[in-house]
């Protein structure tokens, strides 16, 4: 049996769901993203997906509970009102133990620029063209591992994927 079996497997029998929030995708990446969860539309593996734009981020986050988030981050965030909102929703994610976020980044300055931050509340990076087996490791690792964890702990890919080809 698969990895993606097995998780799919065991999330049916006991009805594990995942709340996701991607925060500041543009159309196309949400659309993107959709179109990879479809394989897993009939397990109950993804309980709920939301977008939010940077500035609602904080908001959808309190409100529905999210436990997985996905963050764009873009040169943008290095710099001005952008930059403090993104800092601040990093910080906020930091302290919320039960929130695993997953960076997205195409370039190493924005991962070296966001690291302080991101040290605190992310286990690994994704390139902005991850493969969809990356993206079902995640969302495995997350559906066994206990809520209590912050981190993704039972995935067999490295603590960082590494920026040096973004």
């Amino acid at each position: 049996m698969s990895a993606r079996d097995a998780f799919e497997f065991s999330t049916l029998h006991r009805g594990i769901g995942i709340s996701v929030l991607l925060v500041d995708f543009h159309p196309l990446a949400v659309e993107d993203f959709y179109s990879r969860l479809e394989m897993l539309s009939d397990s109950r593996l993804i309980m709920r997906v939301d977008n939010t734009p940077l500035m609602g981020a904080r908001w959808m986050l309190e409100t529905f509970r999210h436990r997985l988030v996905f963050v764009r981050l873009r040169e943008q965030h290095m710099c001005g009102i952008r930059a403090e909102a993104m800092e601040a929703f990093l910080e906020q994610l930091a302290v919320s133990a039960a929130v695993t976020v997953i960076p997205i980044v195409s370039k190493r300055a924005v991962i070296d620029h966001f690291r302080r931050h991101l040290g605190a509340a992310s286990p690994m990076y994704l390139g902005a063209s991850f493969a969809q087996e990356d993206l079902l490791n995640i969302l495995g690792a997350y559906a066994f591992s206990q809520p209590a964890l912050h981190r993704i702990s039972r995935v067999s890919a490295p603590r960082e994927l590494s920026p040096a080809g973004l």
